[in-house]
């Protein structure tokens, strides 16, 4: 066996080394001889049910899969986040089937069924092997016509919600493109409409069954179907599987007209970033205008992966950037053009004089390069030709073309279309679509990166919330009154020194992803600045122990010593009254305004800033707390938030608090005593 192993290598060996005789080497391959493109075929039928239907026939597996394109998604919902309920809810329980089931079946089949939401439509799409397909198409047809919306699960699915609300808020670049959207159509606006937990919230059952039942219609809606079938023999099949889905009355699609804001820069606070997104934003034409593919090219020009003007000039040329984003919409009834990148702190100006002069104002009075040109087009043509490659390609163009009222014969025309592009058409595209004079720049990142954006011209400044920042009004109170105060609304200064322990013990929830993690907590803080926290998450346990001196921590079992920084900081922690104590740990206080009924107040270190404190302007105590913690993800900001304040023998303590990152969000509730016993130091430091 082993010698009949080595002889079929050598032999392999001996024809690569015959059969590269045959070549000379630094000799140049030639092209192989082009191909002529022959467009796919397919058959367009109408159910009896008023479903049209596109078919094409791919015999290569013995597959089928399908898309079902409905009118309606997020432009046209009646209620904010009723469209993308309805799409995730409607997989999750039939009148006969739990959402359970539903999977179980499907994935012991290794079938696929699902659901999704977008800003002018929802999509059903599904595969299966084709021996398979009755069931696939039972299920199709059991989902759309036999839905229960189950309560639990929209709970389920608002939590999962909020979670990815929280997350996003974290992400700069959907913080600029929601922003982008905002500026062009209009705060309020179907296409710049953002979730938030109050909209989440609002949601109900109901709202969802009038979605399912306006918009979730046949006669409204699209099929493509591609697989391993006779055209006939389907379109029989899905008319007779499918008429239980009955036709309905028909929504008109209106979408409102936009209400653009004042023209400017659109500039968001996202404290501790230490880069700026910046973006640029102009509103276009609808998709089968016919200026569109003159935009779309000039989009490309502009930001076409490694060939557009943004990596070469904003990464390759300047460095500012390692990857450039954006391009140009394609949605039926309004689009737009949103490009940029993440740059650096210090050259946010810079990056958007570079935008200006080296890419738009270029373009604009002389137009794209020849070679410039040629290198798109080969790019994008080329690329469209591959996609045809997958059957599947075909199907979304021609659904896509057929929703956005441009004739699907057009899908052939679309490399000629492309190539007949000129530099003078992309010249005059930048001029009237995309010049920033008539767009909006839009830029999230630090507080300190404004004063730069105030030379381009008016300067509007918004939160994480997409609401304009009202900044801060003055107060006639300096930190040292602001801090006497506080003290005084924790019982006194004499009150919150005269405790030898204080104990709190208190019951915690982690949620993050849309999952909540249950735990409890210890804290010890005694007289002597000794401390002792616990947080116990069944799957993750931590503890702290200060002896006034030394401090650890011990996770899952490892213990680690604290030193510099961090002890200092848990010197500061072991101090159940900290903030009233801050200058004797050499802080420093700086009052900065009232926002609303609270009072700002910055707590730094020197010239650095440690934390902001937002303390209730009527009764003093501290409602808030921002702090920046480096992590390898970056710098997040970090909020504590302080409520439930209860009279625990003389002494204000907060009973529920509650940390909130763009990665999680945990509450706690306490319950203390004071005084009720004793800890042995050994409670203090690590087990010997």
């Amino acid at each position: 066996m082993n010698k009949m192993i080595k002889l079929l290598v050598v032999a392999i060996i001996f024809s690569q080394f015959a059969i590269a005789q045959d070549y000379k080497l630094g000799t140049k391959p030639e092209p192989l001889e082009s191909k002529k493109f022959e467009f796919p075929s397919y058959k367009e039928a109408t159910l009896d049910n008023g479903l049209r239907v596109f078919v094409i026939e791919d015999h290569e597996q013995p597959m089928l899969s399908f898309n079902i394109l409905m009118p309606g998604g997020d432009a046209l919902e009646a209620k904010k986040d009723a469209a993308g309920f309805t799409a995730a809810l409607i997989m999750k329980g039939t009148k006969t089937k739990s959402a359970l089931d539903i999977s179980k079946i499907l994935d012991g089949l290794g079938a696929n069924l699902s659901v999704s939401n977008s800003t002018e439509f929802t999509s059903v799409s599904g595969s299966s092997i084709n021996k398979h397909k009755e069931v696939l198409f039972n299920m199709l047809i059991d989902v759309m016509t036999n839905p229960t919306f189950p309560k639990e699960e929209l709970d389920k699915i608002k939590v999962q919600a909020k979670a990815g609300i929280k997350s996003e808020k974290g992400d700069p670049g959907s913080l600029a493109s929601n922003m982008a959207k905002k500026a062009l159509f209009g705060l309020d606006h179907p296409y710049a409409s953002v979730s938030t937990e109050t909209t989440v919230d609002a949601i109900t059952i109901e709202d969802i069954k009038k979605y399912y039942k306006d918009f979730y219609l046949p006669n409204s809606s699209s099929m493509v179907i591609v697989g391993d079938f006779k055209t006939d023999d389907i379109i029989k099949e899905l008319n007779s599987k499918l008429a239980a889905w009955k036709k309905g009355d028909l929504v008109k699609l209106d979408i409102p007209a936009p209400k653009p804001m004042p023209k400017g820069i659109y500039f968001i606070e996202r404290k501790g970033s230490v880069q700026s997104a910046v973006r640029y934003a102009n509103m276009t034409v609808p998709f089968n205008d016919a200026d569109y593919m003159n935009i779309n090219v000039a989009s490309h020009v502009i930001n076409s992966s490694f060939a557009g003007r943004m990596f070469k000039i904003i990464r390759e040329k300047h460095s500012y950037t390692y990857s450039p984003t954006g391009g140009h919409s394609s949605n039926r009834f309004y689009n737009y053009s949103i490009f940029g990148s993440d740059v650096r702190n210090n050259v946010t100006d810079s990056t958007i004089i570079s935008i200006n002069n080296e890419i738009l104002a270029d373009l604009y009075k002389n137009g794209p390069t020849e070679e410039e040109m040629k290198t798109i087009k080969q790019f994008r043509i080329g690329q469209f030709y591959l996609n045809f490659e997958s059957s599947g390609f075909l199907g979304s163009l021609i659904q896509s073309y057929d929703f956005k009222g441009v004739p699907i014969r057009m899908i052939k025309e679309y490399p000629n279309q492309y190539d007949k592009v000129s530099a003078m058409d992309v010249q005059k595209a930048v001029s009237k679509y995309l010049n920033p004079a008539e767009g909006y720049i839009i830029v999230v990142g630090d507080p300190s990166v404004k004063e730069q954006l105030e030379k381009f011209g008016t300067v509007f400044t918004y939160d994480t919330d997409y609401m304009p920042a009202t900044g801060l009004t003055s107060v006639s109170i300096d930190a040292e009154d602001l801090l006497e105060n506080y003290t005084d609304a924790l019982g006194g200064e004499d009150q919150i020194k005269d405790f030898d322990v204080i104990q709190g013990i208190g019951n915690m929830n982690m949620s993050s992803g849309g999952q909540n993690l249950p735990g409890k907590t210890e804290v010890i803080f005694t007289k002597a600045g000794k401390m002792y926290r616990l947080v116990d998450l069944n799957v993750y346990k931590s503890e702290e122990l200060y002896n006034g001196t030394d401090g650890w921590e011990i996770e899952n079992k490892a213990t680690m010593k604290k030193e510099g920084e961090s002890l200092k900081a848990m010197k500061f922690d072991a101090d159940p009254f900290k903030y009233a104590n801050a200058t004797k740990y050499g802080f420093k206080l700086k009052v900065k305004g009232k926002k609303g009924n609270q009072i700002v107040a910055e707590m730094n270190e020197g010239d650095k800033l440690i934390e902001t404190l937002y303390f209730n302007s009527e009764n003093y105590l501290l409602e808030k707390v921002e702090m920046l913690q480096e992590t390898p993800r970056g710098t997040l900001l970090v909020v504590n938030s302080y409520s439930n304040y209860k009279d625990i023998d003389g002494m204000k303590l907060p009973t529920v608090t509650k940390t909130e990152t763009p990665m999680f969000s945990m509450e706690t509730t306490y319950e203390y005593k004071v005084n009720a016993m004793t800890f042995p130091d050994s409670k203090f430091e690590p087990a010997k």
